[in-house]
């Protein structure tokens, strides 16, 4: 008797039928995946150049206002954002939740500053800062040395129409000659007179111990301005987020201008 053999044929019907389905499904999952790596991937470098931008919107801001600017813009719906945006004239078309967000904050005043400054390196600070409004002076400080080397951190003061040198620490009431460039005689005169009768003063530290680092300490009731810029600048899109954290060493630029250390 002749055998059926037509369940055979449904069986590697089914088994072949499968077999595709299961290749189909791993190849769409496949493109699927390579789909969502290209889309993160757009995503992270279209992240990384606005978080750049801001970095440079940061950094013109700064150019415009002196290095002691400083300005938060916070991770919201902000004006940036919306300039940039594909729409910059219609605000209402602007979603928080569709959209990309930018923000920065550039960090270059304090009220206290710790440091460890190394060998034959100085630090500049700026005793003043600027920002929308006007330009604030620092007309409230001390000095601090927390090492057993103070007699080898030398500091200055100077601004445009005079200066005071000197060693170890200081506060407003330390009473000190400063040089009248203008008559070239040295006036007595505590610190904090002169800060107050003086504008575009700057406060420049060294290190001249040719073995060891020293520990410092500057405060003030006011704020000062930093000798390194901390920009910390974000774009978020979603639930991506990128960060660029960059600093700005003002002291650099500062030593680069020159600026005159009077000496008595």
């Amino acid at each position: 008797m002749k055998k059926n053999k037509k369940w055979y044929a449904v069986l590697v019907s089914i088994l072949i039928i499968g077999f595709l389905m299961v290749l189909v499904v791993w190849v769409f999952n496949l493109v699927i995946r390579e789909m969502q790596d290209t889309k993160w991937s757009f995503d992270y470098m279209q992240a990384y150049a606005w978080a750049e931008g801001a970095w440079e919107l940061a950094l013109l801001k700064i150019k415009q206002n002196g290095y002691s600017y400083y300005e938060k813009v916070d991770d919201n719906v902000n004006d940036y954002s919306i300039i940039l945006w594909k729409y910059p004239l219609d605000k209402a078309k602007f979603s928080k939740a569709r959209d990309p967000l930018i923000s920065y904050d550039i960090n270059s005043k304090a009220k206290e500053y710790n440091w460890d400054l190394q060998v034959a390196s100085f630090d500049i600070f700026p005793l003043f800062y600027v920002d929308k409004s006007w330009n604030h002076k620092t007309d409230n400080l001390k000095l601090e040395i927390n090492s057993w080397n103070e007699n080898n951190l030398t500091w200055n003061i100077v601004s445009s129409s005079g200066g005071i040198s000197w060693v170890w620490e200081f506060n407003n009431n330390t009473s000190w000659k400063w040089r009248d460039p203008s008559s070239f005689e040295y006036i007595k005169t505590k610190i904090w007179d002169f800060l107050k009768n003086h504008d575009n003063n700057y406060l420049i530290l060294m290190n001249i111990d040719p073995s060891s680092e020293i520990k410092y300490k500057l405060t003030s009731s006011k704020y000062f301005s930093l000798p390194r810029n901390h920009i910390l600048t974000t774009w978020r899109f979603w639930k991506y987020k990128q960060n660029l954290d960059i600093f700005l060493d003002n002291t650099e630029f500062l030593w680069r201008s020159r600026y005159s250390i009077y000496s008595n």
